[in-house]
């Protein structure tokens, strides 16, 4: 395929929107990331209302926003994970309860430890480290064309 005939994302996502079954599915999920959204609020106003103890890992993440189209992303590789919204703001805090819900799982699955040597973070004395963003740049290279 020649890079002229690649399609961005949004190109892509559009053309699916087309499809009457993809569409409704795709609304569908609207509530879930609504009901998502809600929960991680709810817990966190509960846990400093009845002062729970418990204890969070307070990281810096590097998050890069690009536009496709109509639509923002938000994206770290120090958790290899994506959010996308309609504006900067929101695809970055979409972004920031997808960490939530991340961190929340593993501790749940007991799954903490793997993962996050797998995505190369280490372990200190009494917390993990991310790996460190040596640099972030925009590369020019060469593709057949």
């Amino acid at each position: 395929m020649k890079l002229s005939e690649m399609t961005t994302f949004r190109e892509q996502f559009d053309e699916w929107m087309k499809d009457p079954a993809f569409k409704a599915e795709y609304d569908a999920l609207a509530p879930e990331f609504e009901l998502a959204s809600a929960l991680i609020e709810k817990r966190l106003k509960r846990k400093k209302k009845i002062g729970t103890k418990q204890s969070w890992l307070s990281v810096s993440v590097p998050v890069s926003v690009f536009k496709e189209g109509k639509t923002y992303v938000a994206y770290s590789p120090i958790v290899d994970l994506s959010s996308c919204g309609k504006t900067h703001q929101e695809a970055e805090k979409r972004f920031r309860e997808a960490v939530h819900l991340f961190f929340e799982e593993m501790l749940k699955r007991g799954t903490l430890k793997e993962v996050l040597k797998g995505l190369g973070w280490t372990k200190t004395k009494k917390s993990w480290q991310p790996p460190t963003l040596v640099a972030h740049t925009t590369e020019t290279v060469k593709v057949p064309a």
